[in-house]
């Protein structure tokens, strides 16, 4: 069970940040979704879909255990792509989840919480970081 967090910075001087989250702070499995589905009856009692034409878009918050060299990348990373999304540049991450362990979820997403750093030990940190999905990779 691993996510692998990717990301180029494409402002400046190209580096590229890669994280891999390994071991997780709880046994919740990490994945979620936006959207539920919905439906109404109609007067004869059948059920309408409703919501938007596509499949519902999957949200990540976890929490992780990282060296300190790791928590570090996982900071550059952060700043990266906050620095190209500051400068109107479509900044997406790319995202490898394999929480399941049979299939690799690979999709592209967005960070809408900032990772967040407790130390955990002399070189190891606890890092918190959520993510939503705004399309497969191809």
């Amino acid at each position: 069970m691993s996510i692998t967090l990717s990301y180029t910075q494409q402002t400046g001087v190209s580096t590229e940040y890669t994280v891999v989250f390994n071991f997780f702070g709880d046994q919740n499995v990490p994945r979620s979704y936006v959207e539920e589905g919905n439906f109404s009856f109609s007067q004869s009692g059948t059920a309408i879909k409703g919501g938007p034409a596509r499949s519902p878009r999957r949200i990540w918050g976890f929490t992780g255990l990282l060296t300190r060299s790791e928590a570090e990348d996982l900071d550059g990373l952060y700043n990266a792509w906050a620095t190209d999304s500051g400068q109107g540049i479509s900044s997406v991450v790319a995202l490898d989840d394999s929480t399941f362990g049979t299939t690799t979820l690979q999709v592209y997403a967005v960070i809408t919480t900032a990772p967040s750093f407790s130390i955990f030990g002399p070189n190891h940190y606890l890092c918190s970081i959520g993510l939503t999905e705004v399309g497969l990779q191809t």
